[in-house]
């Protein structure tokens, strides 16, 4: 083998002079240099075209549609805000999907569930529109509502749900009377959805007093399980009914977290429960409805409850329980979630029949403020307006509106406000509700067994209510005060029983009588008791001069601080 050195010394032999092999081996490397980038160069084309190819199938993949909630703002002018409250009512798409395309027959006895949700699903995966329900009796299970979904009832049609329980399983995320749970399915159902409503000129038929009231027969012992697992903080997934035996009527139509919520125009009889139970939802209007219930407990017609930015309007109630509830939640839970009803407005709606026609809790644990109800006619209930709730429950009660109510035939009360409002379980009595900020106005009632009760606790009045433009006639009872602080009465006409007091204060401060005639035939126009009591304005009442007609304390009597003639 030849050496190193002779091989060079050939190699040198090929050129005339070492400047010429230079510039041989100079050119050797620049195309061996070009050849590299070349190939370099190619290489990287290929992977780019690749990963060109990846982002065009990428860009080729149909992609879920942009999802729009269209809504119109409804502005009302308020006495708690100093700005109009603004509530959004939901706007559907041009679309009609008849749940007919979809199997249903109207025979009043064939299920049609599931043409029900096919008819939605369709609809849904579309971007939305009116599930439409032609004339006729549509026999189904529960109806659960989607995004941008309006289940739209043609005039003569009705939607007849099953009475077997079990057609409303498997149970579902509600709230009873407070306390979360899981439990039947509600006829009419949504949760966490957007843009929904129940509209037209129909009826739905929860046929509540059959099968549901045999449930009910053994309702307290599931009931008190219930409270007891909401008091106790157990995980709400433990808290699973939804049998015969251990089960719980639920409400007829419920939203639960959902935003921009309508119910409009329909005729809705004989619900298993609430009517209208909207749970920590927001913008919802329940507009132009005919609620009818069986008697029986509640029965209620709207409980609205945790909920904001709520219009009650236009409608008519013939309910059990009461027609119109707000609430917020139960005891300890309710004010564990602490999830307030606020800026609900009640207007121009007729109350035909009831337990109570306008009413506030009992349950209302997580705070119930910002409330305007105006323009209410009453007929055939136990008691016009109503805030009710007990020691144990805590929460906050305040700005309340009432205004402008005219009622007829009150078997109890036209007016109370208490916040000793009897219960029949055991509940922790050291949280206390505190009502604040209520003001009545222009209120009359014809006939009535007791006119004005405020009652609050000792440990925690009942402050700053004002009555305005108040007439009552009464068959028994004149106004009531019991642990109050600040309550004024401006031409305040009571006709009662004269056997009794026109006012009997206890316990109570700084109340101010303006313009209030007492009858001549009333033997007491001011009854003041209680250790307590002081600051009692009457100069301006109209029966300050009524020397044998005041009867205060004898512990009381030489106090210039109780009363103001």
């Amino acid at each position: 083998m030849e050496s190193f050195s002779s091989l060079r010394k050939k190699f040198e032999s090929l050129f005339p002079s070492k400047r010429w092999m230079f510039f041989v081996l100079f050119i050797i490397l620049f195309f061996v240099i070009i050849g590299i980038v070349s190939f370099a160069t190619i290489s990287f084309e290929k992977i780019s075209s690749s990963n060109i190819f990846l982002q065009k199938e990428k860009i080729q993949t149909p992609e879920v549609p942009v999802i729009h909630y269209p809504s119109q703002e409804i502005t009302i002018e308020t006495p708690f805000a100093d700005t109009p409250l603004v509530i959004n009512e939901p706007l559907f798409p041009d679309r009609i999907c008849s749940i007919i395309d979809y199997g249903a027959i109207a025979d009043g006895k064939t299920m049609n569930t599931q043409a029900f949700k096919s008819a939605i699903d369709a609809c849904s995966a579309l971007g939305g529109g009116k599930v439409d329900v032609p004339a006729g009796v549509w026999l189904s299970g529960p109806i659960h509502l989607t995004n941008n979904i309006e289940l739209y009832i043609d005039r003569d049609a009705t939607i007849l749900f099953s009475a077997d329980p079990d057609d409303y399983l498997p149970v579902v995320f509600s709230r009873f009377e407070g306390i979360e749970y899981y439990n039947y399915s509600p006829p009419i159902y949504a949760k966490d959805a957007t843009n929904v409503a129940v509209t037209g000129l129909g009826t739905i038929n929860g046929q509540g007093a059959l099968e549901w009231w045999k449930i009910m027969a053994h309702g307290s012992s599931s009931i008190r399980t219930l409270y007891a697992m909401g008091d106790n903080a157990i995980p709400v997934t433990e808290r699973v009914f939804g049998t015969k035996e251990q089960g719980l009527r639920p409400a007829f139509i419920e939203c639960i977290r959902c935003h921009n919520v309508l119910i409009e125009n329909i005729r809705i009889v004989n619900g298993p429960m609430w009517t209208i139970h909207p749970v920590y939802s927001d913008n919802v209007i329940v507009r132009g409805v005919d609620i009818a219930t069986d008697p029986g407990p509640s029965t209620d017609g709207v409980a609205v409850d945790s909920s904001s930015n709520v219009l009650i309007e236009n409608s008519t109630f013939r309910t059990g329980d009461d027609a119109i509830v707000l609430k917020s939640g139960r005891d300890r839970e309710g004010m564990r979630l602490h999830i307030p009803t606020e800026n609900v407005i009640i207007r121009n709606n007729i109350i035909k029949e009831a337990h109570g026609a306008i009413a506030i809790g009992s349950e209302m644990s997580g705070d119930v403020r910002n409330v305007f109800a105006h323009d209410t006619t009453i007929n055939s209930v136990q008691f016009g307006f109503r805030i009710k709730a007990t020691k144990g429950r805590g929460g906050i009660v305040e700005n309340i509106w009432v205004e402008n109510m005219q009622m007829r035939s009150v078997s109890i009360g036209a007016i109370q406000i208490t916040t000793a409002y009897g219960f029949p379980f055991k509940i922790d009595s050291t949280a206390l509700p505190l009502f604040r900020n209520i003001h009545l106005k222009n209120i009359s009632a014809e006939k009535t067994r007791r006119t004005i009760t405020v009652d609050g606790l000792p440990e925690l009045p009942v402050s700053n209510v004002s009555f305005e433009n108040i007439t009552l006639y009464s068959t028994r009872d004149g106004a009531e005060l019991s642990n109050t602080d600040t309550i004024s009465f401006r031409n305040v006409n009571l006709t009662f029983k004269f056997d009794d007091p026109l006012f009997s204060i206890t316990n109570s401060t700084s109340i101010d009588i303006h313009t209030t005639p007492c009858p001549l035939r009333t033997p007491i126009c001011l009854s003041i008791v209680g250790d307590t009591s002081s600051n009692i304005d009457i100069s301006d009442s109209g029966f300050s001069t009524e020397e044998k007609k005041i009867v205060i304390p004898k512990s009381k009597e030489n106090d210039t601080s109780l009363l103001t003639r």
